[in-house]
């Protein structure tokens, strides 16, 4: 398997941003122009995974209580085919 060099990653990043701007009409931001916010208090649980991700993920989001008061953002990376079973999978729960 060859290693990607982190430029082409970056170039590879931007691109995706680009083509999301392109569809959605939407402002994209670059990475590190992101200031922080002001308000501290916001709080935001982000997960990232990969093999053995929907495993792992299922465990987690199942041991959590109805009324956690947290957004959660989850990026997984797997195939187009899986994630409409995926998701529904996870909202069954």
């Amino acid at each position: 398997h060859e290693r990607k060099s982190p430029t082409s990653r970056i170039f590879k990043l931007d691109s995706a941003a680009e083509t999301a701007k392109r569809v959605t009409g939407l402002a994209t931001t670059k990475a590190g122009s992101i200031r922080p916010s002001v308000n501290r208090s916001c709080k935001l649980i982000v997960i990232g995974s990969s093999t053995g991700g929907p495993a792992a993920l299922q465990e987690i989001l199942t041991k959590l209580p109805a009324t956690f008061p947290y957004p959660i953002l989850l990026v997984q990376h797997m195939p187009n085919t899986f994630t409409a079973v995926f998701a529904e999978r996870l909202n069954q729960q």
